[in-house]
């Protein structure tokens, strides 16, 4: 398990930069302690991140 998210960390960090790692951090951590605002910032943050990548 710690291979996969070593290698999703650095995919994430080659395609998107600080952000992308930024985004997947605070959602992470928002599942981990229950909060939902920060689930909501790490995932909109990935998403606005995959559909800017894409246009």
């Amino acid at each position: 398990m710690p291979l996969l998210t070593l290698l999703a960390e650095q995919y994430l960090e080659f395609r998107f930069g600080f952000m992308g790692v930024l985004g997947a951090a605070l959602l992470v951590t928002g599942l981990k302690l229950g909060d939902e605002h920060c689930v909501t910032a790490g995932a909109l943050l990935l998403v606005v991140l995959m559909v800017g990548a894409s246009l």
